[in-house]
Formats: structure tokens, C-alpha cells, sequence
């Protein structure tokens, strides 16, 4: 709606100022002195009426389709000048009062077309006015007409959409059943998951048993390699006592073949010989028995690393690599060879 639409008066409003330009179009009494008499002739009421038809062609307004045609409002006339009843105004002659008339008259006349510029100034306004109001009530009659078309539009959007929203609720349940029945399957797969890695979990903590077992062993037999080279050790020294021994005797042998003459001390000597020679044998003794507990170990420890081995192969689940076997046969090789040195 426009400004002036906005700023129109209400239809009350002109039609409290159309009754007041009614009001002030109707021809105020005039007070005529009683002593003048006042006659309009024909000709003037003709010209009069003329007037008004003219006055009423030009206020005429257009009706629109729709629209009430609006009022037309009817000068008024000018009021006559009814002669006196005085008796001495009818005895008084006509002449006497004539310019009189003439000039009340045309008073009268340029006040009536004074009252009708004045009340064809209001009529316009008031056509205005009415014209504003028709476009106003055109523009509400738009505006309800689209807000009408619009709320039938959303009625059907409404429609749609709930159509639309009907059957994407559909189509989630259907989803939500089928992953209800994926989730009922997958929970039973889990379940099975579950039992197969109890299994699983009990299998390889008996792995770790027999890997911890093997690492026990290993530990031992490095301690009683360590233990044999110790004992090695102390043999070549031992050997080498024999050898200077041996050496010592083999000089005394020469000196006692040499010198003749200290037979006697050389008969000592050699009996000092004989029984150093018995107590290294009693030690050959000792590192025999000694050999032979070893040998007995040797022969411990390779039954346990076969039965070891035998645990190991018949365990399906211990699956090593062959560098880690290769690495233990090494071990046992060498432990092995070391023992079949000592033999």
C-alpha cells in the first residue's frame, strides 16, 4: 500500500465531511430587510438551473467495477425572496426597489458560485481521498488474494512434505530391520569369535609354558657350559702340571741312569715319584668320576631336550621360526661336540 493509502482518512471520516459540505452547501437564509422586496424572474432561475446541471456534470465521478458509485452532492439553490407583508412594502411601487433587486440578486449569485468552488474543492479532495481508498482496498484485495495462494501453496507443501517425510520413515524401518537382523547375525558371530579366542588365548598361554620351559632350559645348559669350560680349564692346567711332572721325572730319570753313585738318594727320590704318581692317580681317578657325572648330565640334558623337542613338535600351535631352530640346533651342536671333545 501506498503513502498516500497509508495516510487516508477513514470512510467515516469522509463521511463526516461530506455531510458537512451538504450542510454548508445548503443556502443560508437571507435576512432581507422587510422594507426591500426581492423578485427573481425566470430567466433566472433558468440561468440557475443551468448552473447546477454544469456543477453537477464536472462533480460527477467515475464508477468502478466493485466500487459503490460515490455520492453526488446537489448545490443548493438560492434561497427566493418571498415578498413582505408589510402593507407598506406592497403599496410601495416596483421601480422604487428595482436596482435593489438586481444587485441583492447578484450578491446572492456570487456567494452561490463562491459555496460551489468551495464545495467542488472539497468534492475533489473527497474524490482523492475515495480514489485512495479504492486503490487501498485494491491493494488489500491483492495481497489477500496472494496470501491465499500463498497458504494454498504451503498447504501443499505441507502435503507433500509429510508424504515425503511418510515415506522416509517407511524406508528407515526397513533399513532398521535389516541392520536389526545384520546386528542379531553379527552378535552371533561375536559370540563364536569369542569362544574361538578363549581357545586361541588358552593355546597360547600353553605356548608361552613351553617357550618359558625351553628358555629355563636353555639357562641350564648355558650354566653347565659355562661350568665345563670352567672345569676345562682347570684340566689344561692340570695337564700341564703333569707334562712339567712328567718332564721332572724323565730328568731324574736320566740323572738317576747318570749318577750311579746316589743310587740310594735316587731310590728316595723315586719313591717320592711313585707316590706322587699314585696321588695323580687318585686325581685321574677323581676327574674320571668326574667325567662320568658330566657324561650322565650330558646324557640328562639331551633326554630333556628331546623330550623337550617331542613336546614341541607335538604342540600345534608352537610354531617357530627357522632362524630360532636353527639357532637352537647350533646350541645343542655345540654342547654336543664340546662333550664329545672331552670323551
Amino acid at each position: 500500500m501506498d503513502a498516500q493509502t497509508t495516510h487516508s482518512r477513514s470512510p467515516s471520516e469522509i463521511k463526516l465531511d461530506h455531510d458537512r459540505l451538504l450542510s454548508l452547501g445548503r443556502s443560508t437564509p437571507t435576512i432581507i430587510n422587510s422594507h426591500e422586496v426581492v423578485v427573481i424572474s425566470s430567466d433566472d432561475e433558468n440561468e440557475e438551473n443551468e448552473d447546477e446541471r454544469e456543477l453537477f456534470k464536472e462533480l460527477r465521478v467515475p464508477k468502478k467495477r466493485g466500487q459503490p458509485p460515490a455520492p453526488v452532492t446537489k448545490p443548493a439553490k438560492k434561497p427566493r425572496a418571498a415578498p413582505s407583508d408589510s402593507p407598506s412594502s406592497s403599496s410601495a411601487p416596483f421601480s422604487q426597489y428595482g436596482s435593489r433587486a438586481k444587485t441583492g440578486r447578484n450578491n446572492t449569485l456570487r456567494e452561490s458560485r463562491k459555496d460551489n468552488e468551495r464545495l467542488r474543492t472539497e468534492i475533489e479532495k473527497l474524490q482523492r481521498e475515495l480514489q485512495q481508498a479504492q486503490r487501498g482496498t485494491v491493494v488489500l484485495e491483492e495481497e489477500l488474494a496472494k496470501t491465499q495462494t500463498e497458504a494454498a501453496t504451503a498447504t501443499k507443501q505441507n502435503v507433500a512434505i509429510q508424504k515425503e517425510q511418510k515415506r522416509r520413515i517407511e524406508e528407515l524401518r526397513a533399513d532398521l530391520e535389516k541392520k536389526e537382523v545384520v546386528l542379531h547375525d553379527l552378535s552371533q558371530v561375536k559370540a563364536k569369535l569369542e569362544t574361538v579366542l578363549a581357545e586361541k588365548q588358552s593355546e597360547l598361554d600353553l605356548a608361552g609354558d613351553v617357550r618359558r620351559q625351553l628358555a629355563d632350559a636353555r639357562v641350564q645348559l648355558e650354566n653347565k657350559d659355562k661350568q665345563l669350560a670352567k672345569e676345562d680349564v682347570e684340566l689344561v692346567s692340570q695337564n700341564v702340571k703333569l707334562r712339567q711332572q712328567n718332564e721332572e721325572l724323565l730328568s731324574m730319570q736320566s740323572a738317576l741312569t747318570t749318577a750311579e753313585s746316589g743310587k740310594a738318594a735316587a731310590e728316595q727320590t723315586v719313591m717320592d715319584i711313585l707316590r706322587e704318581k699314585t696321588a695323580l692317580g687318585i686325581e685321574n681317578k677323581e676327574l674320571s668320576s668326574k667325567i662320568n657325572i658330566l657324561e650322565r648330565n650330558l646324557k640328562d640334558a639331551k633326554s630333556k631336550i628331546d623330550g623337550l623337542k617331542e613336546h614341541t613338535d607335538n604342540c600345534g600351535l608352537l610354531r617357530q621360526s627357522p632362524e630360532v631352530l636353527e639357532a637352537d640346533l647350533k646350541f645343542v651342536r655345540g654342547i654336543l661336540e664340546k662333550y664329545g671333545r672331552l670323551e
